[in-house]
């Protein structure tokens, strides 16, 4: 805890920007009200305070706030000082009397009458406040309370109902010198954001017990080690969006002697091996699953481990670029991603197990009939078996995959992945695996040297030696004698000429087999980039789409206004009418009554002009109505006219995008298989050129132990014939 709390802040020499802390208008908690505080004239409170931009007057106006709160809310002062703006670490003291506060402060955070109300209140004003270096302090406050208490339900209010409080993609500082501070501030809300909605769906990770251990967090991530794709289908998207999500901390600019470096580099550590953890999972069920009878889980499983292959070298670029000089956070090396594992496991989820013939084999732990062999090599009929470098991790995962013999050929680190899940096993110490590696190269050393000397004609090795002891003695034997000894064409046969030729044709063999595995990598790196090419084409049509639809609803929403507000003024028309009508019948009964000594005909007609007229506005609304009905039926008609011309135009674009994109996979195609048959080509004649070389040679060594064994010959007849 200690070193947590004990660094300091670099801000890069710019000061804090002036800004008040807005003031608390609800007033004091219920009792006697307090004396007059010094501070602000009369009828001046703190948020109409004149503003100052000199660093004496903010520290001024936060000491003066302070000494105001220290009368009414106890956990006000204490936020106020963890969160100054002065360059400062978290004063360990306060942050530990913050959490205990929550720890034993119930879960009523809407209550400011509780601690855990009061703190969540003051809390998230200064989240609020629009200064870098308070706002920053707030949120590694935040972070490490989330992450160290034990009230659950205090952890569950938060992340459910309370999370927008750590919201802060509308912060803004305009302060210059904080230019470079505003996205970390930013980002650093957004993954406090993603790993509270983690928290609130899945409960990871979980809410610490009350006397849970520190070294209890290291095996969190063995959850997901488990024969069930179910919880891991589930938690992944969760686990790579919060990564995601991490790796967008600009962690060049944050503050390395802050205490949220430490906490940052445990989430990493943790959320990078429950990731792993998910991922190899996968792997080793997906074959034991029938696609025939869970064809859901087949294509989530085959899903997630594409967007876990696609995003790795990314995640793992951006975490090297970001990451740099952190000490506390050791990034893992990363073999080659086995991009051909997701060609079979498309082509299992569309034949089944029918297609993946040969041995029964295991991949991982998983047990089924498939063509992949043991996952610690290769047989004559096995298929991709992932690199165990791939899933390795220095410190942060344990039990990683065995290597593959062809893989280990050109990956510099797949022996010593080996040799590190061996001294897993065994538990060796770290002096005792230094000795033995360095054995191992010893002896393979020498092995391969012993090989390259068996490999030529008397030279090297105890049986050249003695091969070349026992010619020499049958020469100078003098009863030797030439003309009943095997020919030298049956020696060159049965002798060191034929060691020599298998030993170049073993060499011309791995040679072909490396250049093989070679070309098959480079195919399944060009697959990957067609594959992202597509992906990106499909993105591009996808928005275009989006906008035509969003085009065509923002033409339908005009039209609609237009016919409203064309009702509305047939409506208003009609209402006036109707007024008119009225005033003048009140008009007509008025004269009526003032004429009161009208004669009967008279009155009767203008009764009979009055009926008239109303039958005459009568018919005027009817028509009017009639009008407006035929405007809309007009209207309708012309709306589905255009919505079938936008469906036509939208299916047109997707066939022709669809004939684009077969065309273009098409000659994709053709330019790869051009492109092998080249390579082949190359390599079948590159191979006869090495063995015509390699017979040309063999025949000048033939020839040459022919005229040795000719003058040797000639020379053994002399001496006979003295």
């Amino acid at each position: 805890m200690g070193d947590y709390y004990d660094d300091r802040y670099h801000d890069g020499g710019g000061g804090p920007p002036p800004r008040d802390y807005p003031d608390d208008r609800r007033g004091p908690p219920p009792g006697p009200p307090p004396g007059p505080p010094p501070g602000p004239p009369k009828n001046q409170g703190m948020a109409t305070a004149p503003t100052d931009t000199s660093l004496f007057s903010k520290k001024f106006r936060d000491g003066w706030k302070k000494a105001f709160a220290s009368k009414q809310d106890l956990w006000k002062v204490a936020i106020l000082n963890v969160s100054g703006r002065d360059n400062s670490a978290l004063n360990h003291q306060i942050v530990s009397n913050i959490l205990e506060g929550i720890n034993n402060g119930g879960d009523e955070i809407d209550n400011r009458q509780t601690p855990v109300g009061a703190i969540v209140h003051h809390l998230e004003k200064r989240l609020k406040e629009p200064d870098w270096i308070v706002a920053f302090k707030s949120q590694s406050v935040f972070h490490y309370v989330l992450r160290q208490t034990h009230n659950y339900g205090f952890v569950m209010a938060i992340c459910r109902s309370k999370r927008s409080m750590i919201d802060a993609s509308n912060f803004s500082d305009l302060n210059p010198s904080a230019a470079a501070n505003v996205k970390l501030v930013k980002t650093y809300g957004q993954y406090l954001m993603e790993l509270c909605f983690m928290k609130a769906e899945i409960d990871f990770p979980p809410t610490r017990f009350e006397n849970s251990r520190p070294e209890d967090e290291g095996k969190l991530h063995l959850k997901y080690r488990q024969d069930s794709l179910e919880e891991v289908l589930r938690d992944f998207p969760f686990l790579m969006q919060t990564l995601e999500a991490f790796l967008q901390i600009d962690m060049k600019i944050l503050p390395m002697t802050q205490a949220a470096r430490n906490q940052l580099a445990r989430d990493f550590a943790l959320f990078w091996k429950c990731a792993q953890e998910c991922a190899e999972t996968i792997t080793d069920l997906f074959f034991t699953i029938d696609p025939r009878q869970q064809k859901t889980e087949c294509i989530g499983a085959k899903n997630m481990f594409t967007r876990f292959v696609s995003e790795y070298p990314r995640i793992l670029g951006d975490a090297r670029q970001r990451m740099a000089g952190i000490p506390e956070i050791e990034l893992p090396r990363m073999g080659e991603p086995p991009f051909d594992l997701l060609d079979d496991m498309e082509a299992y989820i569309r034949d089944g197990p029918s297609r993946m013939l040969g041995t029964v084999g295991n991949y991982g732990s998983g047990l089924g009939p498939t063509s992949i062999g043991q996952a610690g090599g290769r047989g004559q009929a096995a298929g991709p078996v992932l690199d165990g470098t791939f899933f390795l991790l220095d410190d942060f995962s344990e039990g990683a995959a065995q290597i593959s013999a062809d893989d280990s050929a050109f990956n510099p680190f797949a022996a010593e992945a080996q040799a590190e899940e061996l001294a897993k096993k065994t538990s060796e110490t770290k002096e005792e695996r230094k000795a033995r590696r360095k054995r191992e190269k010893e002896e393979a050393a020498a092995l391969e040297k012993q090989r390259e000397q068996a490999a030529l004609p008397y030279a090297g090795g105890e049986a050249g030696a003695a091969r070349g002891a026992s010619e020499y003695e049958k020469f100078s034997d003098p009863s030797f004698d030439p003309f009943t000894q095997p020919s030298t064409q049956q020696a060159a046969q049965s002798g060191v000429g034929a060691n020599t030729a298998a030993a170049y044709q073993t060499q011309i063999v791995q040679q072909q087999q490396q250049q093989v595995a070679l070309r098959r990598r480079q195919l399944a790196q060009q697959q990957q980039l067609a594959l992202r090419q597509r992906q990106q084409q499909a993105q591009v049509a996808l928005i275009r789409r989006q906008r035509e639809v969003a085009l065509i609803k923002q033409r339908q929403l005009k039209a609609q206004q237009q016919q409203q507000l064309q009702q509305k003024q047939v409506q208003a028309r009609q209402i006036s009418q109707q007024q008119a009508v009225v005033q003048r019948q009140a008009a007509a009964q008025q004269q009526i009554a003032a004429q009161g000594q009208a004669t009967a005909p008279q009155q009767a007609l203008a009764q009979s002009q009055a009926a008239a007229r109303q039958q005459e506005i009568l018919r005027q609304q009817q028509a009017a109505q009639q009008r407006a009905a035929q405007q809309q039926a007009a209207a309708r008609q012309q709306q589905a006219a255009q919505q079938q011309v936008a469906q036509r135009q939208v299916a047109q674009q997707q066939v022709a995008q669809q004939q684009a994109a077969q065309q273009q996979a098409a000659q994709q195609q053709v330019v790869q298989q051009q492109v092998a048959q080249q390579q082949v080509a190359q390599q079948q004649a590159a191979a006869q050129q090495q063995l015509s070389a390699q017979q040309q040679m063999i025949r000048a060594q033939q020839e040459q132990q022919r005229q040795a064994l000719l003058l040797q010959q000639q020379q053994a007849q002399q001496r006979y014939a003295r």
